[in-house]
């Protein structure tokens, strides 16, 4: 086999890079973890793992550190001393956050109808008929819904 390559001089290498901006939609996994950081901060992957309910894949806290949104912020000291996550003054300056207490409070959150309770069947239904969510979900989160769906279905 035969492989090439192009090299350039130093002189001319940043007229040749071409940076382009790609829009990538958050997941539902991704707010999820992310709102669960903000507001319980620092907390380690397991505890967001105990709020959310699911195991997490890799991805949620991948693309919001991609984004610079969340950051690791030293260890917790128990046994196998997890990564702690927080969030970044970057995740502070793009929703126009001062302070991390100016966070809408539970009872705001359900005056805005954020918190409505709706029961778990409907809302997996609601999933279930959106597969652009479904797409947007961690592994984990499609494989619990399918084995929920089948479960009902018997």
């Amino acid at each position: 086999m035969h492989y090439s390559s192009f090299r350039t001089s130093e002189s001319i290498k940043d007229e040749l890079i071409i940076f382009k901006n790609q829009k990538r939609k958050l997941s539902r996994a991704a707010i999820e973890t992310l709102s669960i950081i903000a507001y319980q901060q620092p907390i380690t992957r397991s505890e967001i793992e105990n709020v959310r309910g699911v195991q997490m894949g890799r991805g949620s806290i991948d693309h919001l550190m991609e984004i610079g949104w969340i950051k690791p912020s030293g260890r917790r000291n128990i046994p196998g001393k997890p990564a702690l996550w927080v969030t970044t003054d970057l995740f502070m300056e793009h929703f126009g956050i001062e302070n991390i207490s100016d966070l809408p409070n539970k009872d705001e959150l359900k005056a805005s109808g954020f918190l409505e309770k709706r029961s778990a069947i409907a809302t997996i239904t609601d999933i279930a008929s959106n597969s652009e969510l479904i797409a947007d979900q961690d592994i984990e989160d499609e494989e619990n819904l399918e084995d929920f769906i089948s479960e009902e279905n018997q």
